[in-house]
């Protein structure tokens, strides 16, 4: 994964409706960047099981947390959106 890119997360959070993150919220961003990065496929998938569950709880904001998720393609190189969508079928099985 490349570095931690500021100003694409700025870009996300407009696109999803001028969302303005505080400086506390995207460390919290820039954290979870950093900790993800270097993880295998098999921890991330383990993390996905867990965000699942999280997730389905409210299916509302499931439905927004997976247009977030779309709308990240913007950013990625091929590579990446082929990885995205793999993690978006995981998170859409039911």
């Amino acid at each position: 994964m490349s570095s931690f890119d500021k100003s694409k997360v700025e870009k996300l959070m407009q696109n999803m409706g001028n969302i303005k993150p505080t400086d506390e919220q995207m460390e919290m961003i820039e954290g979870l960047s950093e900790k993800y990065k270097n993880q295998n496929e098999e921890d991330m998938l383990e993390e996905l099981k867990k965000l699942k569950s999280s997730m389905m709880k409210n299916t509302k904001k499931y439905k927004k947390q997976m247009e977030a998720l779309n709308q990240l393609k913007d950013f990625l190189d091929e590579e990446q959106k082929k990885k995205l969508e793999k993690v978006m079928d995981f998170l859409n099985e039911k």
